[in-house]
C-alpha cells in the first residue's frame, strides 16, 4: 500500500471510528467533540476548509452527517449545513490542494420506486429533506473530479443504531413502532470500513474503476455471521449493501429541481 496521509472527518461516529482502522496511515481524525481527534464544527465552512487546507491530507473522508431523518426534517437548515453545504468545502478545499475526496452518501437519495438500485441510476426526488440534503451532497463532491461516493444503507455497528434500539426496546418490554413495507440491507460498520479502504487500495495501486459486487458479495456472508453473533438473528435482508459512484470527468452531474411537499425546496446544477 502507497503510504499517504488520510483525514477521516466524523472520526469518532460509527463509521468513522472504523476507518480509523482500516484506512491507510490514517494520520488524523476530526469531529465535533474532538474526543480523541481535532474538534472540528463541521457546519461551519472556514473552519472545514481551513483544516485540510492546513492538514494538507493526501485523502480525506468524509463519515460526518446529520443521519436522523426526523431531525432533518425538524432542522433543514442544520441538515442542509452539515450535510450538503459542508460537503461543497470539502470539495473545493480538496481540488486546491489536489486531495483524493472519499464522500459517505445513502439510499435516501432514491425515491425507492425502482429498487435494487446500481452505481449509475441516476436518483430521483428524494421523500425527505435527509435525502435532500445528501443528495446536494453528492452533487457538490461530484463537481471535483477526484472524488468517489459511496452509497450505502442499515449501517450498525457498536454504537447507537436501529438493531439496538429494537434489541433494547424489546428487551425492556417495549414497543417498536415501524414502517412494513420498507427493506434495507444491513451492513456492519466495520464491513462498511474494510470495503471503502479496499476501494481506495485498488484506485491507488491499479488506477482501477471498479464496481463493488464482488466486495458486496463477501459482505453478505460475513454480514450474517456478525448479526447472528450480536442479535441472534439473520434476516434474508444482511446482505449489506455498497454503491459507488466516480466522476468521470468529462461527464455531468446534474440535479434538477428537488420536490418536498409540493414545493420547491432547492434547485442545483452542477456540470
Amino acid at each position: 500500500m502507497i503510504r499517504m496521509k488520510t483525514l477521516i472527518i466524523g472520526s469518532d461516529g460509527q463509521l468513522g471510528s472504523q476507518l480509523m482502522e482500516f484506512m491507510p496511515n490514517p494520520t488524523g481524525g476530526a469531529s465535533r467533540k474532538g474526543k480523541d481527534s481535532m474538534r472540528l464544527d463541521i457546519s461551519d465552512v472556514h473552519e472545514v476548509e481551513n483544516l485540510i487546507l492546513s492538514e494538507k491530507p493526501d485523502v480525506v473522508v468524509n463519515a460526518a452527517a446529520i443521519t436522523d431523518v426526523d431531525l432533518c426534517e425538524r432542522e433543514r437548515e442544520m441538515a442542509l449545513k452539515v450535510n450538503g453545504i459542508a460537503v461543497r468545502s470539502m470539495a473545493r478545499a480538496c481540488s486546491v490542494i489536489g486531495s483524493y475526496f472519499i464522500h459517505i452518501s445513502t439510499d435516501y437519495v432514491f425515491d425507492g420506486e425502482k429498487g435494487m438500485y446500481k452505481e449509475d441510476d441516476a436518483p430521483n426526488p428524494p421523500l425527505n429533506y435527509y435525502g435532500i440534503s445528501k443528495l446536494y451532497g453528492e452533487a457538490s463532491a461530484l463537481a471535483y473530479d477526484e472524488t468517489l461516493v459511496v452509497r450505502t444503507s442499515g449501517v450498525f455497528g457498536y454504537k447507537q443504531n436501529f438493531p439496538l434500539f429494537v434489541l433494547k426496546t424489546l428487551q425492556g418490554n417495549g414497543t417498536v413502532k415501524c414502517i412494513d413495507s420498507f427493506y434495507s440491507p444491513p451492513i456492519h460498520a466495520r464491513l462498511l470500513a474494510r470495503a471503502i479502504a479496499e476501494l481506495l487500495g485498488r484506485r491507488l495501486r491499479d488506477n482501477q474503476r471498479i464496481r463493488c459486487k464482488d466486495i458486496q458479495i463477501r459482505a453478505c456472508h460475513e454480514n450474517q455471521g456478525i448479526l447472528r453473533h450480536r442479535y441472534g438473528h439473520c434476516g434474508a435482508a444482511a446482505g449489506g449493501a455498497v454503491w459507488y459512484r466516480e466522476r468521470e470527468a468529462p461527464s455531468r452531474f446534474l440535479v434538477g429541481q428537488l420536490q418536498g411537499q409540493g414545493t420547491t425546496v432547492l434547485r442545483l446544477r452542477v456540470c
